[in-house]
C-alpha cells in the first residue's frame, strides 16, 4: 500500500478521533488533521504498517488519538487556556436562566432577587466579584482573569464553586 492509499484509509479515522475530542473550532480541526496527516506519514515512512500486528486499525487509532490529545494539550498550553476552560466557556448560559429552567413557572425577578441577596451574605468577595463581572457584566473568563492577573483556570473554579453553593441553598 502506498502512502495516498495510507492517508485515504485512515482519513474517516482521524475526523473520527477530533470529533471525540470535542474540537469544534474549524481552523483547529483543520490544523489537527494536517499534523495527524504528518504524523501518520512518520508512521508509515518508518516501516510499521508494513509489520505484523494484528488488529493495526486499531493501533493506528491509538496512536492519532494519543497524538492529537498531544496537539490539544500544547495549543491550550500555548493560549494559556485549559480544556475545561474553554468548555465552560462554550457552554455559558446565564445564571438567571440555569435557575429558571430548574424551577418553571417562577418569577425571574424573584429569582434574581433571591440569588442576589443570598449571593451578597453567603459568598467570598472574590467569588460575588467573579459572578457579577461574569454573569452580570458579560465578561468573559479571559476578560476577567487579566484584569485581576489571575489564571482562567482559577476564574473559572470559583465560579463553578459558587453556582454549587447556590445551587444548594436554592434547590
Amino acid at each position: 500500500m502506498d502512502i495516498n492509499e495510507v492517508l485515504l484509509k485512515y482519513e474517516r479515522m482521524m475526523v473520527v478521533i477530533i470529533n471525540q475530542i470535542g474540537v469544534s473550532n474549524y481552523d483547529l480541526r483543520e490544523d489537527l488533521i494536517q499534523e495527524l496527516r504528518i504524523h501518520l506519514v512518520k508512521i508509515y515512512n518508518s516501516g510499521l504498517l508494513n509489520g505484523d500486528i494484528k488488529n493495526i486499525s486499531d493501533y493506528i487509532f491509538i496512536i492519532l488519538k494519543r497524538k492529537a490529545i498531544d496537539l490539544i494539550i500544547k495549543e491550550n498550553k500555548y493560549n494559556n487556556k485549559s480544556l475545561n476552560w474553554m468548555h465552560f466557556n462554550s457552554n455559558k448560559e446565564k445564571l438567571i436562566d440555569q435557575f429558571a429552567n430548574e424551577n418553571s413557572g417562577i418569577d425571574k425577578q424573584n429569582i434574581i432577587e433571591d440569588i442576589i441577596s443570598y449571593i451578597s451574605v453567603h459568598l467570598s468577595e472574590d467569588e460575588q466579584l467573579f459572578i457579577n463581572l461574569y454573569f452580570f457584566k458579560n465578561n468573559t473568563l479571559e476578560e476577567i482573569s487579566k484584569i485581576h492577573n489571575v489564571s482562567g483556570e482559577t476564574i473559572r473554579r470559583k465560579i463553578k464553586s459558587a453556582i454549587t453553593k447556590i445551587r444548594r441553598w436554592y434547590i
